[in-house]
Formats: C-alpha cells, structure tokens, sequence
C-alpha cells in the first residue's frame, strides 16, 4: 500500500477512483510502526486489548490506541433455522471494503451476526475529501477555490467531517466514488446496521458541560457540529434560540397571570407579535448559520435512497451526468391521494375525543354511585389505551404512503413522514381544548333544561346510580386546567418516558442479563475484549436517533403557546423551564440511550418554519376568537355557571368582525416584520458574497481570462470589419466640421421659430 505521507492528486471532474489500494487485515494509522507489524501472519497473533472506548493492539508488551471508525453488523443468516451460515456474503463486504482501501477486523456480534470493525487509512479518506471537496466547488457550495487547496498535506477534519465521509465511501454509488452498501436492501440485505461508536469520554465532557451552563452559546453549538455535524448542530441552535425567545413571553405571562389574569387582549396582541418576530428571527439565523458552516445549498447533493425507483434518466443541466428522475407531478397526486385518509383518522380521533368528553361529564355531573373516583378515570383510560393504538395503526398505513410516494433522498422521505404524523399529533393535543373552548364552555348551559332527561335514559339503560344535580353547572375552569395539564404535567410525564424510563430500563435489563447468563463470556471473547466487544453489543442493539421528532414536540410546544397562552399565561415560563432540562435531556439521550449519530449536513430546518408559520396564522383566529367569547365575561365565569347563562355575551357577528380585524392586524404586522428583518445586514452572508466576488476577481485575473477586472480586453486584435462601418469610416469628419455642421443646424431651426416679418408674408 501506498505511504500515508504520500498524498494524491486532486481529482479532476469526471475522474473514476484510481485502482484501490490493498489493505492490511488489521487496521491503523501505523504512527510510524514498522511495515512487519502488519503483516497478517505476524498480526494473527498480536493479541488485543480493547476498552469501551478505545481499541489497542499489543507489541512488546506497549499498547497503541487505534479506534474504529465505523462498526457494520452482518447477520450470518436469515430469520430461518434451515438456512446455513452464508460465509460468501462475509467473503463479499470484506473484499469490497479492502478493494475501497479500508481495514477490518471481525469479531462476533450474537449468535447468529458478526461484527465487522472499518478503519479508514488516511490515504483513502485524504481523497474523498477531495471528492467531496471537488463536488462542493462544483456545486458553488464551497467558496473556497482549489488554487488554494493544499494536496501536500492532510486534510484537518473535524471528527464529524471524517466520520460522514467515511459514511459516505461505505454507502454511497460507485459512480460517486463509494462502495455502495444499502443495509437490509437488495444485495446487501445480510447488513443489519452500520453505525459509529460512542465516544464516551468525549460525552461525559459534553453532559459536564452543559451541566454547569445556564446559556448555550455559539462555542457549544460548534463543538456539537465539529463531533456530530451540522444536522444536531442545528437543532440544538434552534432549542436555545427558541429558549432564548421565551424569556420575553414569560415575563410578560407572569405580570398578566398576577395583574390582568386570563383572556387579557393586552397579553394576547403582544403573545401573537412575538411569535412573528421569533418566526423571522430564527429565518435568518438558520440562514446565517448556514452561510457561517459553508452548507448553504449543500442539500442538492443529497445521496438517493436505496429504495428510489427513477421512472427514467436525465441529464443534470448542471453536473451534465445522468440521473435518475420521478416527475413531481405523480409524487403530488400521490399525496393527494393520501388526504382521505388523512380525514378519516382525524374524523377516529375527533369521535374518541368527544366519547371521552362526554363520558368525563357523564362520570363526574351525574353519576353517584360507587367507586366514582375510579370511574371517572375511564374517559382518560379510553384516550390512553385507544389512542396510541390508532396513531400506531395510522402510522403504519403512513409508512406505506411514504414508501409509495418514492422520495428521492431520505431526508425528503423522513420530513415527509414526519409531517404527515404532524397533523394528526397536533389534532390529539388540541382537540380536547378545542371541544372545551367551541362546544362545552359556549353551550354547556344548554345541556341544563335537559339533565333530567339524560338522567332517566342513564337510569335505564346504565345504571340507577345516575341523579339530576340539584343544580348543573359547567366547569368553567375547564380549559385553563387542560391547558395546565399540557404545558406542566405532560411535559413532566413525556419527558420521563422518552428520557429517564429506557436508561433505567436499559440499565435494569443489562443487569438481569448479567445475573442470569450462565456464562461470563457466552461468545468466548478474548479475555482482554470482552469489556470492549460488550459495550459494541450493547450499542448494536441502541435504537437510531432522529432530529424530526425533537422538531415535531417543540412545533407543537409552540402551538400550544400560541394557541392557548391567554388561557394560562404562565404558559411560556411552562415551556421555558421544560425546554431548559429537554435541551440537557436531550444530550443525554443521544450519548447514553441511542446509537452515535451518524454526522450529516443540513442548512435549514426544512417544513418545520414553514409549519411555525402555519401556527402564527392559525393562532391570529383561534386566539382573537377565544378574546372575543371570553375576555369581557371571564371575571363573571363563577356567577354565570351558578345561574345557568352562557360564559360568551358577544353576539356572532361581533365575534367574527373582532377576529378579521385581529387577522388583518397579523398579516399587516408580518409584512412589516418581514421587510424590516429582510433589510437587516447579514454579516455571514456578506462574508459569503465577498468570497464569491473574490474568486470571481481571481478568475479574472487569470492569464487565460479575455478581460481585466474593470472590464477592457486584453490583447485586442480586429479580424473582421463590418461593410457599412467601412462607409462610416470614409465619411468621419474631424471634430471641427462636426460642430459647423451642428451650428448651421441650429441656426437654421432658429430661423423656422422666429421667422423676419418679410419672410412670414411670403410665407402666407
């Protein structure tokens, strides 16, 4: 194999891979070693010492530190006891990572799969930075012109950039300089997983460190894009600005929740203003964020998934290769045809929502026979134990949907899915609230001439338990304690499900496995790998981790303040302390109770501020039309529940006129906040403009360019002439005759105007 110290050529476009370089069977970094230390013969009998974190190879008793790069886990055989071990699948990944110019080493993984350790040579991985590098130029995603790329030495790579283009040799298409490999698809089907693995002295920094903040800054957002890439980067940057911009609600909720109380205009016009302004605020610094990472358009050179079937091939107008194509316009009407449905399930869900509203009422007005405060707990029972069931079911048939649509990327096929559970995730949240605010706090009253009939039906058919009150009243406070419930206690709830139960649980089955095996080391490993082989088990079985889901809970956090935070203004502060342990929370997730990510570029938070935006829209109706019912009748709420009349003294059509003033206020003042953050100077930006205008000044400046910087041409040489312009030549008079000729012109234009009195009679 060819010196680490020996670097490459830079790739020139339209370059295939030069023939691959062999690899030793053992991976390294050689750090100087001598060549004999690799030999396979020799190496066969080095023994290993392997950590969790690191792994060594012995010689004379010293240890050098060598870490994989990535772990592929192959199982040796189907879901099928009659089928054999198939060893040519094996045969086959390890030929195509040696040809790649990778090293491997293998281990056993369970009872039935190995574990195959990648490690890319610095060779290899110092020209698919130039690939890549190449491809970034091309695309005009890079500023950063080839002249001043440096092929003498080794590229310096963040451990994110590394471990993505690394990624990118094991998966991408030959044709784009990769092996190819697809897990569980088409001829890689044996390949369950592949995926990094943890550092864990890197994340206890990590946790320790944000442990001990109060604000995340721009330092720990970097330090998260150098080690897991922009993607997680990004995320985090939009939670602490998002936390950041909360402080502003939640003093504003905490002064209206003592002072003015619910339903206050004053707090509602300044809750919707600040929603717009956080909208284009994060706008732009997702914008600038890009620009400062150099991503900026990096999503046109998104890998294809495996499963894209292209209906035919074209030509890329700018990269002039083919690729493969599905019309936008058939993966459209796909999505229409996925509406139905859509209305189906939200139709399920709003009639299991009004079953458990009405049993609720049923339950906790009219019943009063034994075991009432069990009962009363059926219509939570029926929403938690039904619910997920159909949202399960739903999201099944969604998956189909998705597979059905055929997306190009699996960014694109990711978002999709997400937001088509988005809908449906928004509709479960709110529409208890929604039933509260339009149903039962308008025309609760209504129900009250007609309890006794209910009662006797009750009587007859359920049980003699049931009795008219002496007097029906509504809960009036109905809304704000739901509101309370989602802002407070079903954060606390899902915060300890999606963090704090699996490392317990986690925790309490690895320990049952340990006392139950009957073996120390069931898989015979040696003595001095058990620990380390262990820790990759364990992260082989680690469920994958994925930003759409953290952005879907702070979309709807977001609804929710929107929507209902002149309910209960100390919604915001709800929110704010939430997002502050989520935000550690969710770090902790990441390191402890998920796989490593796999790094990977992003520069926007794609649908998702198209749906914050949504939400500011939709929260200018429901919440002016919550002010209109409520704001003016909201002290007198216990009075009218006692008496019977309705909690809304505003008559339809005032309603409605209060809320398509409210509505024209929102968009006047998004078009206002739109323009002026459109105008603000964006000092990433501009950087990229300059850069992009240097290279162009550069290029100009070049010996091969026609013209100089200010436009003149260079060696300037006339090899045809027109024929007419010979005749204009012949005809040029000197500057002199040039201006008698203008001053006989202009004299005699004077004569026409002012004519002597001899010359107008002759003229009559």
């Amino acid at each position: 194999m060819s010196s680490t110290d020996n670097k490459p050529p830079l790739p020139q476009p339209g370059d295939t891979p030069s023939a691959p370089e062999p690899a030793p069977a053992a991976f390294s970094d050689k750090n100087g070693l001598p060549d004999e230390f690799f030999d396979d013969e020799q190496h066969s009998q080095q023994p290993l010492d392997l950590t969790p974190t690191t792994l060594k190879f012995k010689q004379d008793h010293k240890f050098i530190d060598l870490r994989p790069d990535f772990v592929i886990d192959v199982a040796l055989a189907k879901n099928s006891d009659s089928e054999p071990f198939n060893l040519s699948n094996v045969n086959k990944l390890i030929t195509a990572l040696k040809n790649a110019g990778l090293y491997v080493e293998i281990r056993q993984g369970s009872a039935s799969s190995l574990l195959v350790f990648v490690k890319c040579s610095a060779a290899r991985l110092t020209r698919q930075y130039y690939y890549s590098a190449t491809k970034d130029w091309l695309y005009t995603i890079s500023t950063t012109p080839p002249s001043e790329w440096n092929n003498e030495e080794s590229p310096d790579l963040t451990p994110a950039q590394k471990l993505r283009l690394i990624y990118s040799i094991l998966t991408a298409p030959p044709s784009d300089h990769g092996i190819g490999i697809t897990p569980d698809i088409g001829e890689w089907y044996f390949i369950k997983s592949i995926f990094p693995l943890h550092n864990h002295e890197l994340n206890k920094q990590w946790i320790r460190r944000w442990s001990t903040k109060w604000v995340i800054d721009a330092e720990d957002i970097n330090w998260i894009r150098n080690h897991f890439g922009e993607k997680y980067a990004l995320y985090f940057a939009f939670v602490q600005e998002y936390i950041l911009w909360l402080i502003f609600p939640t003093v504003i909720g905490i002064f209206t929740y003592f002072f003015l109380g619910s339903y206050s205009k004053f707090f509602g016009v300044l809750n919707i203003a600040w929603g717009v302004l956080f909208v284009q605020a994060w706008k732009r610094k997702e914008s600038s964020l890009a620009f400062e990472w150099g991503v900026k358009g990096s999503s046109i050179l998104e890998t294809p998934r495996p499963q894209f079937v292209p209906e035919s091939f074209k030509v890329d107008p700018i990269s002039n290769e083919k690729r493969g194509y599905y019309p936008n316009w058939k993966r459209a009407l796909k999505q229409l045809a996925f509406i139905p449905l859509a209305l189906g399930a939200i139709l399920v869900v709003v009639i299991l929502q009004m079953l458990s509203f009405s049993l609720e009422i049923l339950i906790g007005q009219l019943y009063h026979g034994p075991f009432k405060s069990y009962l009363a707990l059926i219509p939570t029972g029926v929403l938690v134990a039904v619910i997920p069931v159909a949202v399960s079911l739903y999201s099944n048939v969604v998956a189909a949907f998705n597979d059905w649509e055929n997306h190009e990327t699996e960014d694109s096929h990711e978002i999709s899915f997400t937001q088509k559970l988005f809908s449906l995730s928004f509709l479960t949240s709110s529409g208890g609230l929604l039933l509260t605010a339009y149903l039962y706090l308008p025309f609760g009253h209504l129900l009250r001439p007609h309890v006794d009939y209910i009662t006797v039906f009750c009587q007859s058919w359920v049980s003699n338990h049931f009795a008219s009150p002496e007097r029906f009243e509504i809960n009036s406070n109905r809304l704000q304690q739901q509101v309370l419930y989602l802002m407070g206690t079903a954060q606390v709830i899902k915060f300890a499900v999606s963090t704090v139960l699996p490392y317990v649980q986690r925790k309490t089955v690895s320990q049952a496995q340990r006392i139950t095996s009957k073996e120390a080391n069931p898989f015979n490993d040696d003595p001095e790998e058990v620990a380390f082989l262990e820790e990759v088990r364990e992260q082989a079985r680690e469920p994958e981790h994925s930003v759409q889901p953290e952005y879907q809970e702070m979309v709807l956090q977001f609804s929710h303040i929107m929507l209902y935070g002149i309910v209960w203004p100390l919604a915001p502060l709800a929110a704010l302390i939430n997002n502050w342990i989520e935000l550690r929370g969710d770090a902790v997730k990441i390191c402890v109770d998920m796989r490593r990510p796999i790094p990977s570029r992003a520069e926007s938070i794609g649908p998702w501020l198209l749906d914050l935006k949504i939400i500011t829209w939709i929260a200018s109706i429901i919440m002016s039309s919550l002010l209109a019912m409520f704001s003016d009748t909201y002290s007198e709420f216990s009075m009218r529940s006692v008496e019977g009349y309705s909690l809304v003294n505003s008559s339809l059509w005032k309603i409605l006129a209060f809320i398509i003033v409210f509505e024209h206020g929102y968009f006047i003042w998004s078009f206002v906040v739109s323009f002026v953050v459109g105008q603000l100077s964006n000092k990433n930006q501009i950087k990229d403009k300059q850069a992009r205008h240097y290279l162009r000044k550069i290029s100009l400046e070049e010996e091969g360019s026609p013209v100089t910087v200010t436009g003149e041409l260079k060696n300037f040489k006339v090899s045809t002439v027109n024929p007419s312009e010979t005749v204009w030549k012949s005809q040029e008079q000197n500057e002199n005759a040039l201006l008698e000729e203008a001053k006989r012109i202009l004299h005699r234009v004077k004569e026409i105007n002012n004519p002597t009195p001899g010359e107008t009679k002759k003229t009559k």
